[in-house]
């Protein structure tokens, strides 16, 4: 989807054991090309950057039973709407 973009593993940790399983939050940050639309803004090719994204999952029996994720979408409206008005 995004063939250019640079993926960097800011922060991770893991607790839990075999027989409750485990919680493994990590932060992350994504710079990324992009090339066409944005949501209701023009064409362009600007780079877009997330920082500070959080993602948490609960493992039990070796298997993901729940993906949280947190980040801020208006931090991805700043970088195209309002750049544009």
């Amino acid at each position: 989807m995004f063939p250019d973009c640079k993926f960097t593993r800011d922060h991770h940790h893991w607790r839990g054991d075999v027989a409750n399983g485990y919680r493994t939050p990590m932060r992350w940050s994504l710079v990324v090309l992009i090339r066409g639309t944005a949501y209701m803004a023009r064409r362009t090719t600007r780079v877009c950057k997330y920082r500070g994204l959080i993602t948490q999952h609960s493992i039990k029996e070796g298997k993901i039973v729940e993906d949280l994720m947190l980040f801020n979408e208006l931090m991805t409206i700043k970088q195209f709407i309002w750049s544009e008005l």
